[in-house]
């Protein structure tokens, strides 16, 4: 069950507490002991309290917080926008055109399709900005999406605007640039779900993280059913007996990419607006958290240390 957010209680102004000895700085490994809860690593600046508490999203930083929720944002609205073009551009062709669009206005959609995926991409590199005491392993992971998602957007739109220009000198070369750029984003869209789950449990959402970690590994087995797919097909296009199997297997796997693989991305769609929200929610408590700590009173002098 997720851990409810409650407006913040009012903070009263208390004297701080030591530091016992022994507390390491979650980022630089600095000996925080002796110095007082409220204040910064003097060495690489994270607050005492990240280290003291563990990671709980809400003493992260604001910044960083609105910036990955802008990325989650981005995503979930530039998806939405991305299909609603698709249809309207396809029930337009269909209804005005007689189903034979012109180039001009396939040109027009695919630029348009070409520019989400642009704003899709800053989506994705919001969403993994890694923090700031993060280690390199985390990194590494946001990292990989970038590369993966990158790549497929890529992929995708060169293989739209090929299809335009008619070029295909290797037959079949366009269904391996679309079967490519689909697997890339897909593997991107796996990685994207197990980040938001450690993210979900660090904002207090067990709930949330669970749907997402699942959801991350539904889509993980969809990238084996597309390379089981791919091997299965190249088979029997080679194999010179007639009827050879692989027609009933390749029917299975053709309605696990026509069914499962779409409805586990819409939730995962799902899944990052819902994160998205209860980043907002972490982002004002944690601004809150800092406000505190910023025009909290400095503690008195330690009367002993005077004389």
């Amino acid at each position: 069950m997720d851990t409810p957010l409650t407006p913040a209680r009012a903070l009263t102004a208390t004297r701080p507490e030591a530091v016992p000895t022994g507390v390491p700085c979650r980022a630089c490994e600095y000996e925080l002991g002796g110095l007082f809860s409220d204040g910064n690593c003097p060495e690489c600046g994270l607050p005492i309290q990240a280290s003291i508490h563990g990671d709980t999203l809400a003493l992260a930083a604001p910044a960083w917080l609105a910036r990955v929720e802008s990325g989650a944002w981005i995503i979930v609205w530039t998806t939405l926008s991305w299909l609603g073009l698709v249809i309207a551009g396809r029930v337009g062709i269909t209804l005005f055109t007689q189903g034979a669009a012109s180039p001009t206005a396939e040109l027009v959609l695919k630029v348009a399709l070409a520019g989400l995926s642009v704003w899709f991409l800053l989506g994705v590199w919001r969403l993994t900005t890694p923090e700031h005491d993060l280690k390199p392993s985390g990194r590494r992971l946001l990292h990989l999406v970038r590369i993966l998602m990158i790549s497929g957007v890529t992929l995708n739109v060169v293989q739209r605007f090929g299809t335009l220009s008619r070029a295909a000198p290797v037959p079949g070369g366009m269904l391996a640039y679309e079967w490519l750029d689909e697997f890339l984003a897909t593997a991107a869209w796996a990685c994207v779900m197990f980040h938001v789950t450690a993210l979900a449990r660090r904002a207090g959402a067990y709930k949330m993280s669970n749907s997402a970690w699942l959801t991350g590994w539904f889509i993980a087995a969809s990238l084996g059913v597309m390379i089981l797919a791919m091997c299965i097909g190249l088979l029997v296009s080679v194999s010179v007996v007639p009827g050879a199997p692989g027609g009933l297997l390749m029917g299975i796997l053709g309605c696990w990419g026509a069914i499962v693989i779409p409805v586990t991305l819409l939730c995962a769609l799902v899944l990052v607006g819902q994160f998205a929200h209860r980043l907002e929610l972490v982002r004002h408590r944690a601004t809150l958290i800092r406000s505190h700590q910023r025009f909290q009173p400095a503690p008195p002098p330690d009367a002993s240390a005077q004389t």
